[in-house]
């Protein structure tokens, strides 16, 4: 694949109410017991994205050429902290884990970056919205740029600082967790550069 991946699910719910992380996992092809894990990377939300990069370093490690592919299995392990069980689908009164087929590719970094690369700046919707407590909120950069994102309330109070730091070029990803927040609507503002854009988000407890 070139470029980033993205993978999502649907957010669990912990019977406890304690928080939830996943740990999205990537196994061999043949390897359906899940006892080898090829490629993990966490999050606090139900999507996860795959910087390019790092992809591309997991590819190598399998011993993979540019132009190469490889048929592997993806699924996702969910921990309240003190247990982890695997994304599942109940089928009487067994559940079955679930796992789902992907082929990866190894790309040139000059293929992804002329692929992929943005045209503009841009800050997207976060999704899911209204959210629960964490949410995911993409933006967009097609130049290195210092980039600061920050939420306020509706008063104009900042409330977090998501991103203060020099990104590189391309398409990324930040997570927001307002679990010590209260409900309503918030603003979140990025600026990298000249650019300057704000959007709008609610959170429902």
């Amino acid at each position: 694949v070139d470029g980033n991946v993205q993978a999502d699910w649907e957010n669990s719910r912990d019977f406890d109410g304690d928080e939830v992380s996943y740990t999205f996992t990537v196994y061999a092809s043949d390897d359906t017991a899940f006892e080898a894990p090829l490629f993990t990377q966490s999050t606090d939300t139900s999507v996860v994205v795959i910087e390019f990069e790092t992809l591309d370093a997991f590819l190598a490690d399998l011993g993979l050429e540019e132009g190469d592919q490889v048929n592997a299995l993806w699924t996702v392990w969910i921990s309240d902290g003190r247990d982890s069980v695997q994304v599942s689908t109940k089928s009487g009164p067994v559940f079955t884990p679930i796992a789902r087929p992907v082929t990866f590719e190894r790309a040139s970094a000059a293929s992804a970056d002329l692929d992929d690369m943005p045209g503009t700046f841009a800050l997207e919707q976060n999704f899911p919205n209204p959210f629960n407590p964490t949410t995911s909120i993409q933006y967009s950069l097609p130049e290195a740029a210092l980039v600061q994102i920050s939420v306020y309330d509706i008063l104009g109070r900042r409330v977090a600082v998501l991103i203060n730091e020099d990104m590189s070029a391309g398409t990324h990803m930040v997570n927001f967790d307002a679990a010590r927040l209260a409900s309503g609507m918030y603003i979140y503002r990025m600026q990298a550069g000249e650019f300057v854009q704000t959007r709008k988000m609610m959170l429902i407890k």
